[in-house]
C-alpha cells in the first residue's frame, strides 16, 4: 500500500508519468490551477517509486515510457493499490493498445493531442471514484486561484500549445524563422523597389532619347 503523507488543502493528489517534461509541465500546472496537487515521473519505474513514496488519488500514465511501459505501469499501480484510479494517455490510435491498457486496469484512454478540458473532466471524477472506494468523504472545493495576469496568460497559452504537440522550442524557432523571413522579404521587396525605380528611370531615358531622335 503507499505510504500516506500530511497534505495540502486541495481537491487532490494526480501523479503524473510521461518521459516528455513539456507534456508534464503542461499537465502539472493545469491541475494545480484547477486546485489539484501533482507528483510527477518520467518513466515506468519512476512511477511505481513514486506511487510508493505519497498515495495519489489518480493516476496519469503515458503508455509509450522507458524502463517500463505505461501497460506494465497501470498494472504494478493496480497491485500496490487497487482503488487508485489510472487513466491512460497514448500517441497511437491502435485499438490493441487502448484495448490492452483497459484490461490491465485504466479507468479510461486519453488519445493524445487532446485539450486541457478533457483532461480535467476526466480527473475529477477519477478523484472521486478513488476516494469512493476508499470511504472517504469528497473533498472540500479549494479556494480559486487568483486571475493570472497578463504575462501568466501568455504563459498559460504556450504551455498549452505543448499539449496540442507542439513543444515550446519549436514555437520560439517558428518565431525565430517567421522573424528571419519577414527581415528577408523586407530586404527583397527594397531591392525589387530600387531595381524598379532604375528601370523606372532608365524608361524614361529612353523615351527621352526616342523624342529627341523624332525632332
Amino acid at each position: 500500500m503507499a505510504t500516506k503523507t500530511m497534505r495540502r488543502a486541495t481537491k487532490g493528489r494526480i501523479l503524473i508519468a510521461d518521459d516528455e517534461p513539456c507534456v508534464r509541465e503542461v499537465m502539472s500546472r493545469a491541475l494545480e490551477a484547477a486546485g489539484y496537487e501533482t507528483v510527477v515521473a518520467s518513466d515506468g519505474v519512476e512511477v511505481f517509486d513514486r506511487a510508493l513514496a505519497r498515495e495519489a488519488d489518480a493516476a496519469l500514465l503515458d503508455l509509450n515510457m522507458p524502463r517500463a511501459d505505461g501497460i506494465a505501469g497501470i498494472r504494478a499501480l493496480k497491485r500496490l493499490d487497487p482503488t487508485l484510479s489510472v487513466i491512460a494517455m497514448t500517441g497511437s490510435a491502435s485499438r490493441e493498445k487502448v484495448a490492452e491498457s483497459l484490461a490491465a486496469g485504466a479507468r479510461s484512454c486519453l488519445l493524445k493531442p487532446f485539450p486541457l478540458d478533457v483532461l480535467l473532466d476526466l480527473v475529477g471524477p477519477a478523484v472521486e471514484g478513488t476516494r469512493r472506494l476508499r470511504g472517504e468523504r469528497p473533498a472540500a472545493t479549494p479556494t480559486p486561484a487568483p486571475r493570472p495576469s497578463r504575462g501568466g496568460r501568455r504563459i498559460q497559452a504556450a504551455v498549452a500549445a505543448a499539449v496540442l504537440g507542439v513543444s515550446l522550442l519549436a514555437i520560439e524557432g517558428l518565431r525565430i524563422v517567421r522573424d528571419q523571413i519577414g527581415t528577408r522579404i523586407q530586404a527583397v521587396d527594397g531591392f525589387l523597389t530600387r531595381v524598379e525605380g532604375y528601370l523606372a528611370r532608365d524608361e524614361g531615358r529612353e523615351v527621352a532619347r526616342e523624342s529627341g531622335a523624332r525632332r
